[in-house]
C-alpha cells in the first residue's frame, strides 16, 4: 500500500552510454576542521568553493589540484570571512595557482582582518549577489541563492539577529547539472541562537540530491525546515578529528538522518564521537551525468545513485499500485450547510513521492464520475475535493478543487467512492452502507483510522475534531482517529541488471531505532499480504518471498539506533532475468505492538534489464 518511488534503472546499455558522456565532478576535499570543494564541469571549467585553512590547503587542496593537473582556477567562491574557509586562498595562490574570478560576499559588516585574502585575489575580486549565476559550461551552473541574509526573489532574514553574524552572512549556492542538484552553503545558520537564514532560503533552494551540512554539522545549522525542503538523499560533512567544537553535533545529525529521503551521510573525517553516517577518511568525489551520480573516495566503495527528479518507472502500464492514493476521509451529510455545498472527499498519498492527479478519476459504481485536473498530492499528504470550494459557503473547508456541477454526489444512505488512475488501475474503493457496518453520522466526517490498512468498515470512524463552521472533521490534515504506523522508506541503489550490485537502504526514523526488520522479494503485489487488522504488505505470499527472507544475508536484521539499515545485494548473473519485474517490501518488528508490527516498509519495484 505504501510505495516508494519505484526504483530507477541503471541498465547495461545506458551505463555504457553514460560512460562516454562528459560528467560534472565535485570533489569534497578532506581538509580537517575546515571546508573546501572543487567543482570540475563537463567542459573542464573549475570552481573552488572555499579553500580551507592554510594548513588544509597545503594538505588537501593543493595535492588534489596537482593530481588533476590544475594550475588555474576559473572561479573561486569564498562563502564567508572565516579563516577555515578563506585562509587557504593565499596559500593556493602563493603556490602558483592562478584565479580568474574570485567571488565573495562583499564589504557588508566585515569585522575580521582579511587583508591577505584581498592581496591574494587582487583585481579578480567580484561581489556575489542573490541570483548571480556562474556558467561552468556544458550545462552546469552555480547559482547564488542567498548571501548576507538576502534571498533570491526578495526574501530577507537579518544576519545580525543573533550570534555568529559572519556565519549567517554565508553565500548559499545551488549547483545544477541536468537533473542533479547540490547545495553548498558555507556556515549558513538556522536559528538556535543565530539568525534563521535557512528557513527563509529553503523554499528558493528547493529539492536537491546532495547537501553539504553547513558549519561542519553544527547545531546552529541544518534546521528542520531546511532538511525537509531540500529533501536530500546524501549529506556531506567536512569536520576534523578531535576538533574542539564537537562537530558534528548530535542535533544536526539527528535532524538530517531523521528525514525519510536520506540514504547516507558521509563524514570526510569522523570528527566528534556522536554516532551517525559513514566515515570517508578521504576526499569524497561526486561524479554525475545529470541522471545518476556516483560517490567514491577514501574508505567507501563507489556507489551509484539516481537523481530524484528522473521520475518513476512503474509496474506494467501503471505507475501505481492499489493503495498508493486512498480515500482518507469524507463528509457525506454536513449539518451546518446543505449537502450541495458541504460534501467533500479527502484523498491521501501513502507513498514517499508527490503524485500528479491529472487524469485520475473519482467515481461511484453508478453514473457519478469526475476527471481530476493537475493537482499535486504531496508525499504522505492530503488534498480535498469538494462540491463547493468557497469556504464561506461550504462550512469552512479549504478545498483544493471543486468538482464539476452535478458530476459527483455523496448519498446520505449507501454509496461508493472509488479512486482510479489514468490507466484504469483501481487504487481504492469505499462502499458505505447506510450505517449497517460503516459509520453514518450527520455533521461529522467519516475518517480512515489506519492509512496502511484495507478499506473495511472497521477501519473507519466518526471524526472528533471541530473545523470551520462547526461540523466535525479534519479536511486536509491528519485524521483525529489516526493510528497509522510510522512510515518506512525503502530505496535500491545501484545497477538492476544481471550481475549488478545493489544496496537496499531503509529509513524508519529514530522511534524504531534498534528494532528488527524483515524484507523480501515477490513476483507480484496482488493479492497482497493482509493481517487480521487489515494492515497490508504489498507482496504476494509466494515461495520466492519465503526463500528470499531465509537465504539473502541482511534481509532479516536490525535497524541501527537512527532507524536506518543498508543491505548489499548482488543480482544473479543470469540473462534469463532480463525483462522480469520483482517487488520488495517488508515489516519492522515490535513485539510490544499489536500483531508484532512496528511498521510496514514501503513497496519498491525492481525491473531487471
Amino acid at each position: 500500500m505504501m510505495r516508494l518511488i519505484p526504483i530507477l534503472l541503471i541498465v547495461g546499455g545506458v551505463t555504457a552510454d553514460v560512460a562516454a558522456q562528459s560528467t560534472l565532478k565535485v570533489h569534497h576535499i578532506r581538509v580537517g576542521q575546515a571546508s573546501s570543494a572543487l567543482i570540475v564541469s563537463p567542459t573542464g571549467q573549475t570552481c573552488l568553493v572555499d579553500a580551507a585553512s592554510s594548513g588544509g590547503a597545503s594538505t588537501g587542496v593543493l595535492p588534489l589540484l596537482a593530481s588533476l593537473g590544475i594550475s588555474f582556477l576559473d572561479h573561486v567562491v569564498l562563502t564567508h570571512y572565516h579563516t577555515d574557509h578563506w585562509g587557504g586562498i593565499p596559500t593556493v595562490v602563493g603556490a602558483g595557482v592562478g584565479v580568474g574570478t574570485a567571488w565573495d560576499r562583499g564589504n557588508a559588516n566585515v569585522t575580521s582582518n582579511i587583508n591577505s585574502y584581498l592581496s591574494a585575489v587582487g583585481s579578480a575580486r567580484t561581489t556575489m549577489t542573490p541570483g548571480t549565476v556562474i556558467d561552468l559550461g556544458g550545462g552546469a551552473t552555480l547559482t547564488c541563492i542567498v548571501v548576507n541574509g538576502s534571498v533570491l526573489g526578495g526574501g530577507f532574514s537579518n544576519p545580525a539577529n543573533g550570534s555568529q553574524e559572519e556565519n549567517s552572512r554565508s553565500i548559499g549556492l545551488r549547483l545544477e547539472y541536468g537533473n542533479y542538484d547540490e547545495a553548498i552553503c558555507g556556515d549558513l545558520t538556522g536559528g538556535s541562537g543565530t539568525a534563521n537564514i535557512e528557513s527563509t532560503a529553503a523554499p528558493v533552494m528547493g529539492d536537491v540530491d546532495v547537501m553539504v551540512l553547513s558549519h561542519h554539522g553544527s547545531s546552529t545549522s541544518t534546521n528542520s525546515t531546511w532538511v525537509n525542503t531540500l529533501a536530500a538523499e546524501i549529506g556531506v560533512i567536512s569536520c576534523g578529528n578531535s576538533n574542539p567544537f564537537g562537530h558534528p553535533h548530535v542535533e544536526a545529525l539527528a535532524e538530517f538522518l531523521g528525514h525519510p529521503n536520506v540514504v547516507d551521510l558521509f563524514r570526510l573525517e569522523t570528527g566528534s564521537s556522536n554516532p551517525g553516517g559513514t566515515t570517508v577518511n578521504g576526499t569524497l568525489l561526486v561524479d554525475t551525468d545529470g541522471a545518476t551520480y556516483t560517490v567514491s573516495g577514501g574508505l567507501i566503495s563507489p556507489t551509484t545513485y539516481n537523481v530524484d527528479e528522473t521520475g518513476p518507472v512503474g509496474p506494467g502500464p501503471s505507475n501505481h499500485i492499489a493503495g498508493d492514493v486512498i480515500v482518507s476521509e469524507y463528509l457525506q451529510n454536513p449539518l451546518v450547510v446543505s449537502d450541495g455545498d458541504g460534501e467533500w472527499v479527502e484523498l491521501a498519498n501513502t507513498t514517499a513521492s508527490p503524485i500528479d492527479l491529472n487524469g485520475f478519476i473519482l467515481r461511484d459504481h453508478d453514473v457519478d464520475s469526475v476527471v481530476l485536473p493537475a493537482i499535486t498530492l504531496p508525499a504522505r499528504g492530503f488534498v480535498v475535493l469538494a462540491r463547493n470550494d468557497n469556504p464561506q459557503q461550504n462550512g469552512g473547508v479549504n478545498a483544493n478543487w471543486e468538482w464539476p456541477f452535478n458530476g459527483f454526489f455523496l448519498s446520505n444512505a449507501s454509496d461508493e467512492i472509488e479512486v482510479v488512475d489514468p490507466t484504469g488501475q483501481v487504487l481504492d474503493t469505499i462502499v458505505y452502507d447506510n450505517g449497517a457496518t460503516f459509520p453514518d453520522p450527520t455533521g461529522k466526517s467519516v475518517e480512515r483510522r489506519d492509512l496502511q490498512a484495507q478499506p473495511w468498515a472497521s477501519n473507519f470512524g466518526e471524526a472528533t475534531t471541530l473545523f470551520g463552521g462547526g461540523d466535525l472533521g479534519t479536511p486536509g490534515a491528519g485524521n483525529s482517529l489516526d493510528v497509522t504506523l510510522p512510515w518506512v522508506t525503502l530505496a535500491a541503489i545501484g545497477s538492476i541488471t544481471p550481475g549488478g550490485n545493489l544496496t537496499f537502504a531503509m529509513n524508519a526514523g529514530f522511534l524504531l531505532g534498534g528494532k528488527g526488520y524483515v524484507i523480501g522479494f515477490s513476483e507480484c503485489v496482488d493479492p497482497p499480504i493482509i493481517f487480521p487488522s487489515g494492515k497490508t504488505v504489498d507482496l504476494c505470499l509466494t515461495p520466492l518471498l519465503g526463500l528470499s527472507t531465509q537465504v539473502v544475508p541482511g534481509f532479516v536484521g536490525t535497524l541501527n539506533p537512527f532507524g536506518i539499515a543498508t543491505v548489499p545485494y548482488s543480482v544473479p548473473n543470469a540473462p534469463g532475468l532480463i525483462g522480469l519485474t520483482f517487488y520488495m517490501s517488508g515489516i519492522v518488528l515490535d513485539p510490544g505492538q499489536s500483531e508484532g508490527l512496528g511498521a510496514i516498509i514501503d513497496n519498491a519495484t525492481l525491473a531487471i534489464n
